[in-house]
């Protein structure tokens, strides 16, 4: 299940005031998921999506692209393989959700996109046949199916995809964000070391109680 800003800044308050979230009073909730939608930013290498507006494409106002590496692949058998996308991106026009996809560190070698049917189209076409050995892609629901077998082409190698989500800071405190399960250990991390420094408010101490301020207490003498 996937999880939530409120979710995130109370495991990070707990975390902050040692396990007594009233011993943390000094940092809100309000402070802490402005700096989880920080630091969720940096981690997905978050991009505002600009397209042509020629195009009369309609995209949604606060559109982003996220970054997400390290996805394994799987064969498929005959030739082929797949892979499945870690989160369910924005549905967009000519399915842009799923903007780019390449080799993890290879971004600049990009995997061509097609639509549902265009591989089974292009087998019948000699000039377009295995598109001149290029590695092309159908996104069909949360899976991307290659063309090629990427398992023998590049053993032991991972795939990134840059996906359509939507800004971090428009996700309401209880909706599922975006992100893989094993981001959320990093991003508590981060937040606390973020406000490590500022430290816990002081507890209240009763000045009349000598024993908590370390007062040596005077002794009665005894009288006879």
């Amino acid at each position: 299940m996937a999880t939530t800003l409120f979710r995130l800044s109370e495991e990070c308050l707990k975390l902050l005031s040692g396990g007594d979230i009233q011993a943390a009073k000094n940092i809100s909730y309000n402070e802490l998921k402005i700096s989880i939608c920080q630091v969720l930013n940096q981690l997905l290498k978050i991009e505002h999506l600009s397209v042509n507006e020629k195009m009369q494409e309609k995209i949604p106002n606060g559109t982003v692209i996220g970054t997400y590496n390290g996805l394994p692949v799987t064969s498929a058998g005959t030739g082929k393989s797949k892979a499945s996308l870690p989160i369910k991106p924005i549905k967009l026009p000519r399915n842009m959700g799923v903007w780019a996809v390449y080799r993890t560190n290879h971004s600049d070698d990009e995997f061509i996109p097609m639509q549902m049917g265009q591989q089974a189209m292009s087998k019948s076409q000699p000039l377009l046949n295995d598109l001149f050995g290029q590695i092309s892609y159908e996104n069909k629901g949360m899976e991307l199916r290659f063309n090629k077998d990427l398992t023998l082409l590049y053993p032991n190698e991972t795939i990134s995809c840059e996906l359509a989500v939507m800004d971090m800071s428009l996700y309401g405190d209880y909706d599922p964000i975006p992100i893989l399960p094993e981001m959320e250990w990093q991003i508590k991390q981060e937040v606390v070391k973020l406000y490590g420094m500022e430290g816990i408010a002081d507890l209240l101490v009763d000045s009349s109680n000598a024993q908590q301020q370390n007062i040596p207490v005077p002794q009665q003498k005894q009288t006879s």
